[in-house]
């Protein structure tokens, strides 16, 4: 994530875990805040409606780096992951390629 920039607005079911790589920053999770920093772990709770999320980097002058991991559900949930998922709002700096 850019230096004071964000990612885009998602949802999904949830059970995603991101680890913090680089920087520093915030998660807003179904309308909380959740502050994090390099070496923090953070996971998207499971529900059966989904969770709404957006990251945020805090600093105007250092990139943010975050890696995803989830199990791959596809068998049993199918592609949506039983709830769908959907990119809600893209970052403002997306530059389609």
């Amino acid at each position: 994530i850019e230096p004071g920039g964000r990612s885009g607005k998602q949802q999904c079911q949830g059970g995603v875990v991101f680890v913090v790589v680089e920087g520093m920053g915030y998660t807003v999770l179904d309308g909380q805040r959740y502050d994090w920093k390099k070496g923090d772990l953070l996971q998207l709770p499971i529900k059966p409606e989904g969770v709404v999320f957006q990251h945020f980097n805090a600093s105007a002058a250092a990139p943010a780096l975050l890696v995803a991991a989830e199990p791959n559900l596809t068998a049993t949930t199918g592609i949506d992951r039983a709830c769908g998922f959907e990119q809600l709002e893209k970052a403002p700096e997306y530059k389609p390629g």
